[in-house]
């Protein structure tokens, strides 16, 4: 059997547009996928059944970028994740937070333009630019999110749920 150059290439993964090689796009998200626990996945198919992940915004910076962040929101010593998601019922960002020997998964902020949108978390402890340049100092792990090269809002677990400061 003979194979063309351009299916021998594709096949090897080094086929890209603008003469660019690289690996393709799907190996990355199925690593990262592979390491969200399937717990989590589970909690967030109860409020979000067939999702999928929205990966890194077009024109953010890289600290704005990823689907998936891990931080222990809630004090407990466990890991708490954040991730950005597409699905048929709406896009968003979800915190999906230990609960015990279980996760919680609860909506943070739900988007209309997700591709433009990324997220950084905030440890306690940090501080932060306002939009007056004055700082925030952070007294408990807080997730920024917004649209790229704009202003961002800031929210915190509260024990039920997420707020906006």
């Amino acid at each position: 059997m003979k194979l063309s150059i351009k299916t021998w290439l594709l096949a090897f993964g080094i086929l890209c547009s603008q003469h660019v090689l690289a690996k393709p796009h799907k190996k990355v998200s199925e690593v990262q996928l592979s390491a969200f626990p399937a717990s989590a996945k589970a909690a967030l198919n109860l409020i979000r059944p067939k999702w999928t992940p929205g990966y890194k915004a077009i024109g953010c910076f890289k600290e704005f970028g990823g689907w998936v962040q891990q931080i222990d929101l809630n004090d407990d010593g466990n890991h708490d994740y954040i991730v950005k998601i597409k699905s048929n019922k709406g896009n968003g960002f979800f915190g999906i937070v230990s609960n015990r020997n279980r996760f919680d998964a609860y909506l943070i902020y739900e988007s209309d333009n997700i591709d433009q949108e990324g997220m950084k978390l905030l440890k306690r402890g940090q501080h932060t630019n306002n939009d007056d340049g004055s700082l925030i100092a952070i007294n408990q792990p807080t997730v920024m999110i917004g649209p790229c090269g704009t202003s961002a809002e800031y929210y915190n677990w509260n024990g039920s749920g997420f707020s906006s400061f």
